[in-house]
């Protein structure tokens, strides 16, 4: 199947912009929104549930936005470009290069960008039988241009610690221990969560957070939003305590039965420690409430310059955001559910995945909370993602132009960095970044929103 575009319509774009709304209709490419499907070679019909945005390189028309697109249902990673004019340059990674992974039988199921460009790639299903689950494996993946376009090299990581199972549930990556140079990254299991220090996986730079009493709500068992072949664990890094030179891991906890809470870890000594837990508010259904934590997302949304404010989804109805610095006090700053629907009413799983990304380009980031499960369009489960500004307000809600019966829209959710060439001028110069949406077939990258800036690309030249 080959990457594809198709027209979506949002609301009436005015006059004047980058690009005349009046041509959308008559040239394809035009449109401000994308649809990319899995490249020739992509051996699953999943594709879009994980989104990772790269870095694209510099001074290359042919690449100035890039993002990795995995599938959880088996091993099949694809990385894929967008040139100046916003077409598609798909990079499928060849079975050669996968091959200790499907040899494990490992899909991906979350991923992280590295400091020094290298992506992380967590399988928490690697190795596993018809009678006992993997301990699960972290991949390391190089994108390097070759002489005949991408090169890629997967490097397999090391046996995971004694005792764990399905690491790389979730996977994050930032400065946890302190050091000026610090590489680290974090990797969640279903019973642990490690810290890496320095890029490093030797033993005497691991980290295991289930060795403080505190952090004992690590293991638990997956609830709805969290299981089956899409499942995750949500994992992500950020400035949540303030007052040192380091930043903290926070995990969600939910639980199956019981409120779910999201610990925030920090390292201390030798070991992670939990000095802050938030639980789920005490006034929540209980379905809501045991899914606290599923999805996290951290961003500047305050505008103090700090990524210390973090976003919590609860499905299947809310979505909470938490102001730092974090405290074991600290009260929601904002309650997110979705408009216009009466208690009771139908909410789609919201808050199954939240983001961060600057959809309006002003200063700071809007929150984004999708609900795959919402029918969009009369179609069941066509699903659905809403753009929230910093005060709680709604600044745009978009969905599939032509939603498929339980297609999933918001699957994934990624702020894609756009290097806008030297054609660019006025609103459109400099890097950009856009909205990108998974769904379970396709990748949605909105070049334009209504309220939003211009459109970055390079028509008529």
């Amino acid at each position: 199947m080959t990457p594809r575009f198709v027209f979506v319509t949002l609301l009436a774009l005015a006059p004047g912009l980058a690009c005349d709304w009046r041509e959308f209709d008559k040239t394809v490419v035009k449109a401000p929104v994308a649809s990319v499907t899995a490249p020739d070679g992509f051996s699953s019909g999943d594709f879009g549930r994980v989104l990772l945005a790269l870095d694209p390189p510099r001074g290359n028309a042919k690449a100035v936005a890039r993002f990795l697109a995995a599938s959880p249902e088996n091993p099949s990673v694809a990385v894929m470009d967008f040139d100046a004019v916003g077409g598609v340059v798909p990079h499928n990674i060849p079975e050669a290069v996968l091959a200790d992974m499907i040899a494990g039988k490992g899909a991906v199921k979350s991923a992280a960008l590295l400091a020094d460009g290298r992506v992380l790639l967590g399988s928490p299903n690697y190795g596993t039988t018809s009678t006992m689950p993997g301990n699960g494996r972290l991949f390391f993946l190089s994108v390097k241009a070759g002489d005949l376009g991408l090169e890629f090299v997967l490097i397999k990581g090391a046996e995971p610690p004694t005792g764990s199972r399905r690491l790389g549930l979730g996977v994050a990556a930032g400065n946890i221990s302190g050091s000026p140079t610090a590489q680290d990254f974090v990797a969640v299991s279903q019973t642990d969560v490690v810290l890496y220090e320095d890029g490093s996986e030797q033993k005497d730079k691991v980290f295991i957070a289930s060795a403080q009493p505190k952090c004992a709500g690590v293991e638990l068992s997956e609830p709805l939003y969290q299981s089956g072949v899409a499942g995750f664990r949500a994992v992500a890094v950020g400035d949540f305590l303030q007052g040192n030179d380091a930043d903290e891991i926070a995990v969600g906890a939910p639980h199956d039965g019981a409120p779910g809470t999201v610990l925030i870890m920090a390292k201390v000594g030798g070991v992670l420690d939990c000095p802050v837990v938030l639980s789920a508010p005490a006034d929540l259904a209980a379905a809501t409430a045991s899914a606290f934590g599923t999805s996290l997302a951290v961003g500047d949304f305050d505008g103090d310059g700090k990524k210390d404010d973090l976003l919590v989804g609860a499905p299947p109805e809310r979505a909470f955001l938490y102001l730092g610095p974090i405290t074991a006090t600290s009260m929601p700053a904002r309650v997110l559910q979705v408009p216009d629907v009466p208690p009771g009413g139908v909410t789609g799983g919201f808050g199954t995945r939240v983001a961060a990304v600057d959809v309006d380009g002003m200063p700071g980031p809007e929150l984004v909370v999708s609900a795959p499960d919402l029918s969009y369009r009369s179609v069941p489960g066509g699903g659905q993602v809403f753009v929230f500004r910093s005060d709680g307000s709604l600044f745009a809600k978009v969905g599939d132009h032509d939603p498929e019966d339980h297609g999933g829209f918001g699957n994934s959710i990624a702020e894609l960095k756009f290097a806008a060439p030297a054609c660019a001028t006025g609103a459109a110069a400099g890097d950009r970044t856009l909205l990108s949406i998974g769904s379970r077939k396709e990748v949605f990258t909105y070049f334009q929103l209504p309220g939003g800036p211009a459109d970055p690309r390079c028509f008529g030249n």
